[in-house]
């Protein structure tokens, strides 16, 4: 089975990615992985795109819905869902940090977790409001245009996406026999919402936009799996 995994980022997908291929044995966690990772771009050229789209030994992990189309034939593609207001959130201090992961994970912008907490344990962001609405549509068309994908992927949410054996149980893979052996990112130390200056007035501000869409589009942004959470 090849898979897909595709997310507006900030959603787990890198840990259902790294688990996919450790599990399958696909391919190991090295830079090799990182090139068969479309994460950041769309400049592609068409000799890559070929390349790709018949490469039977990897999991493929995207954010660019032109890709996802391109890529998403004879692959089982899953789609993971998260807040966008989370979401948004997120995106924004990671790009203040500089720090996208944490874990002994080989990749670019990955931080020791002790260090991360030494730094940032005493930080408050401040976020301009353009910033954080134009981050938050941005992840809700994300979700409104990968409309047409929903009925033939495997929809899954933040939570599941961060758990090996909801992983298991939706993907229809038997338990590891050594769980601990696989190279995973871990969490954000900290609940993003203490670290934001103002953080009461961009919950609500957010929470009032994406409920209009909530209601507008109840089946692209079903309850259960757009919940509030506080990982980043």
């Amino acid at each position: 089975m090849n898979y897909l995994v595709a997310s507006p980022g900030r959603c787990g997908s890198f840990f259902t990615t790294a688990y996919i291929m450790q599990h399958k044995n696909i391919m190991t966690i090295t830079n090799d992985y990182y090139t068969k990772t479309i994460t950041e771009t769309s400049n592609l050229s068409l000799d890559q795109k070929e390349e790709i789209s018949v490469d039977e030994y990897v999991v493929l992990h995207i954010h660019h819905i032109p890709l996802i189309d391109y890529f998403k034939e004879n692959r089982q593609t899953i789609i993971i869902r998260r807040n966008p207001v989370e979401i948004a959130l997120s995106h924004l201090i990671a790009r203040k940090t500089y720090v996208f992961h944490f874990g002994d994970i080989e990749s670019q912008n990955v931080m020791n977790l002790n260090k991360y907490i030494r730094l940032y344990k005493d930080v408050k962001f401040r976020l301009q409001l353009d910033e954080f609405i134009n981050e938050l549509f941005k992840t809700i068309n994300w979700y409104i245009f990968t409309e047409k994908l929903l009925d033939q992927s495997i929809v899954i949410n933040y939570k599941e996406a961060i758990d090996m054996d909801s992983i298991n149980k939706r993907l229809n893979l038997e338990p590891h026999p050594r769980p601990h052996d696989f190279i995973l990112p871990v969490s954000q130390p900290f609940d993003k919402w203490n670290r934001i200056e103002d953080a009461n007035f961009f919950k609500r501000i957010g929470s009032e936009i994406f409920n209009y869409y909530q209601f507008k589009f109840p089946q692209i942004f079903p309850e259960e799996d757009f919940i509030i959470d506080s990982q980043a």
